[in-house]
Protein backbone atom coordinates (compact mmCIF):
# COMPACT_ATOMS: atom_id res chain seq x y z
CA UNK A 1 0.00 0.00 0.00
CA UNK A 2 1.22 3.37 -0.74
CA UNK A 3 2.17 6.06 1.61
CA UNK A 4 0.26 9.39 1.86
CA UNK A 5 3.61 11.21 0.15
CA UNK A 6 3.46 8.69 -2.35
CA UNK A 7 -0.07 8.88 -3.25
CA UNK A 8 -0.10 12.82 -3.21
CA UNK A 9 3.48 12.74 -5.70
CA UNK A 10 1.58 10.24 -8.13
CA UNK A 11 -1.64 12.57 -8.24
CA UNK A 12 0.44 15.56 -8.60
CA UNK A 13 2.24 13.57 -11.90
CA UNK A 14 -1.43 12.59 -13.08
CA UNK A 15 -2.72 16.36 -12.87
CA UNK A 16 -3.36 18.37 -16.03
CA UNK A 17 -1.84 21.74 -15.26
CA UNK A 18 -4.41 23.37 -17.24
CA UNK A 19 -7.84 21.81 -15.41
CA UNK A 20 -6.37 20.77 -12.68
CA UNK A 21 -7.82 17.54 -12.42
CA UNK A 22 -6.59 14.05 -13.02
CA UNK A 23 -6.07 14.07 -16.53
CA UNK A 24 -8.70 12.12 -19.09
CA UNK A 25 -7.39 10.55 -22.14
CA UNK A 26 -4.22 12.11 -21.46
CA UNK A 27 -1.84 13.17 -24.61
CA UNK A 28 1.59 13.72 -24.80
CA UNK A 29 3.08 16.56 -27.13
CA UNK A 30 7.20 16.54 -28.47
CA UNK A 31 8.23 18.70 -25.29
CA UNK A 32 7.12 15.49 -23.22
CA UNK A 33 4.54 17.31 -21.24
CA UNK A 34 1.13 15.40 -21.13
CA UNK A 35 -2.13 17.04 -20.87
CA UNK A 36 -5.88 15.93 -20.72
CA UNK A 37 -6.96 15.33 -24.34
CA UNK A 38 -10.10 17.44 -24.63
CA UNK A 39 -8.29 20.12 -22.91
CA UNK A 40 -5.17 20.34 -24.72
CA UNK A 41 -7.22 20.45 -28.15
CA UNK A 42 -9.44 23.45 -26.08
CA UNK A 43 -6.42 25.66 -25.82
CA UNK A 44 -5.28 25.05 -29.14
CA UNK A 45 -8.82 25.38 -30.83
CA UNK A 46 -8.82 28.83 -28.76
CA UNK A 47 -5.16 29.93 -29.48
CA UNK A 48 -6.32 28.88 -33.38
CA UNK A 49 -9.81 31.36 -32.98
CA UNK A 50 -7.48 34.47 -31.88
CA UNK A 51 -4.63 33.70 -34.38
CA UNK A 52 -5.83 31.52 -37.17
CA UNK A 53 -2.53 31.85 -39.34
CA UNK A 54 -0.57 29.94 -36.31
CA UNK A 55 0.65 26.26 -37.46
CA UNK A 56 3.25 26.00 -34.33
CA UNK A 57 1.91 26.31 -30.54
CA UNK A 58 3.62 26.84 -27.05
CA UNK A 59 3.59 24.14 -24.56
CA UNK A 60 1.40 25.58 -21.63
CA UNK A 61 4.08 24.65 -19.09
CA UNK A 62 7.15 25.26 -21.22
CA UNK A 63 6.29 27.05 -24.21
CA UNK A 64 8.52 24.75 -26.26
CA UNK A 65 7.20 24.40 -29.81
CA UNK A 66 5.07 21.80 -31.02
CA UNK A 67 2.16 21.26 -33.79
CA UNK A 68 -0.88 19.73 -33.05
CA UNK A 69 0.15 16.74 -35.16
CA UNK A 70 2.62 16.09 -32.27
CA UNK A 71 -0.37 15.02 -29.99
CA UNK A 72 -0.18 11.63 -28.66
CA UNK A 73 -1.64 8.94 -26.55
CA UNK A 74 0.01 8.57 -23.24
CA UNK A 75 -1.13 5.08 -22.41
CA UNK A 76 1.48 4.56 -19.63
CA UNK A 77 0.39 7.70 -18.13
CA UNK A 78 -3.39 5.89 -18.26
CA UNK A 79 -1.87 3.03 -16.57
CA UNK A 80 -0.90 5.53 -13.63
CA UNK A 81 -3.97 7.71 -13.47
CA UNK A 82 -6.06 4.19 -13.02
CA UNK A 83 -3.38 3.53 -10.16
CA UNK A 84 -4.33 6.69 -8.51
CA UNK A 85 -7.85 6.21 -8.95
CA UNK A 86 -7.67 2.75 -6.99
CA UNK A 87 -5.62 4.65 -4.32
CA UNK A 88 -8.47 7.19 -3.96
CA UNK A 89 -10.88 4.76 -3.26
CA UNK A 90 -8.47 3.36 -0.51
CA UNK A 91 -8.94 5.10 2.88
CA UNK A 92 -7.46 8.07 3.23
CA UNK A 93 -7.78 11.02 5.46
CA UNK A 94 -9.10 14.09 4.02
CA UNK A 95 -8.21 16.62 6.30
CA UNK A 96 -4.74 15.08 7.27
CA UNK A 97 -3.70 13.00 3.80
CA UNK A 98 -2.77 10.08 6.46
CA UNK A 99 -4.11 6.82 5.74
CA UNK A 100 -7.41 5.71 7.87
CA UNK A 101 -5.65 3.05 10.12
CA UNK A 102 -7.69 3.90 13.08
CA UNK A 103 -11.31 2.83 14.27
CA UNK A 104 -12.79 5.11 16.36
CA UNK A 105 -15.14 2.90 18.44
CA UNK A 106 -16.71 5.84 19.98
CA UNK A 107 -18.18 7.61 16.70
CA UNK A 108 -18.03 4.17 14.83
CA UNK A 109 -15.92 5.96 11.80
CA UNK A 110 -12.51 5.11 10.37
CA UNK A 111 -9.46 8.09 11.56
CA UNK A 112 -5.77 8.34 11.02
CA UNK A 113 -3.52 8.87 13.87
CA UNK A 114 -3.32 12.97 13.72
CA UNK A 115 -6.78 12.92 14.35
CA UNK A 116 -6.73 11.04 17.35
CA UNK A 117 -5.04 13.98 18.83
CA UNK A 118 -7.66 16.60 17.76
CA UNK A 119 -10.03 17.16 20.41
CA UNK A 120 -13.35 15.81 18.48
CA UNK A 121 -11.18 12.29 19.14
CA UNK A 122 -9.36 12.36 21.76
CA UNK A 123 -9.67 10.44 24.77
CA UNK A 124 -12.18 8.06 22.30
CA UNK A 125 -11.61 4.57 22.83
CA UNK A 126 -9.43 3.55 19.28
CA UNK A 127 -8.36 0.33 17.51
CA UNK A 128 -6.11 -0.34 14.74
CA UNK A 129 -8.51 -1.15 12.06
CA UNK A 130 -7.60 -4.60 12.16
CA UNK A 131 -7.99 -5.44 14.94
CA UNK A 132 -11.40 -3.48 15.23
CA UNK A 133 -12.58 -5.27 12.36
CA UNK A 134 -11.48 -9.09 13.56
CA UNK A 135 -13.99 -8.09 16.22
CA UNK A 136 -16.61 -7.14 14.32
CA UNK A 137 -16.47 -10.20 12.05
CA UNK A 138 -15.89 -12.15 15.51
CA UNK A 139 -19.67 -10.62 16.88
CA UNK A 140 -21.38 -12.46 14.29
CA UNK A 141 -20.29 -15.02 15.47
CA UNK A 142 -20.37 -15.32 18.53
CA UNK A 143 -23.68 -14.28 18.38
CA UNK A 144 -24.72 -17.33 16.18
CA UNK A 145 -23.22 -20.14 18.22
CA UNK A 146 -24.28 -18.67 21.91
CA UNK A 147 -20.31 -18.19 23.04
CA UNK A 148 -20.47 -15.15 25.12
CA UNK A 149 -18.00 -12.12 24.16
CA UNK A 150 -16.92 -8.26 25.04
CA UNK A 151 -19.57 -7.23 22.46
CA UNK A 152 -22.76 -8.16 23.93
Amino acid sequence: MASASTAKKMREEATCSICLNLMAEPVSISCGHSYCHLCLVGFLDNLCYTQPQLAKFSCPQCRAPFRRASLRPNKQLGSLIDAVKELDQEAWCREHGEQLQLFCEDDGQLICWLCERVARHRGHSTALVEDASQGYREKPCRKLTGQPGTFF
